[in-house]
């Protein structure tokens, strides 16, 4: 296996590590009624989606500003 490869591994190690901890979260979430009762895994790779998204977007934007300012967004989504 080549570094590059391996690299991707443990990458993809690591997402699937975080889209299960926020999966644990939503879970929470539904539980307590602060989420509508869909699958947390579901509603796990929806906010990574969202989150990435935004987090590009902002690095290809042609003139800067605050990440912070897609939070509000985000958060009325969720």
């Amino acid at each position: 296996m080549d570094g590059q490869e391996d690299l991707g591994k443990r990458i993809h190690k690591k997402m699937v590590s975080y889209i299960h901890l926020f999966a644990q979260v939503m879970k929470q979430g539904i539980k307590d009624g602060t989420f509508k009762p869909k699958d947390p895994m579901d509603l796990a790779h929806a906010l990574v989606g969202i989150v990435n998204s935004f987090v590009f977007e902002w690095l290809i934007a042609p003139r800067p500003y605050p990440l912070r300012s897609k939070v509000d967004t985000v958060l009325d989504i969720f």
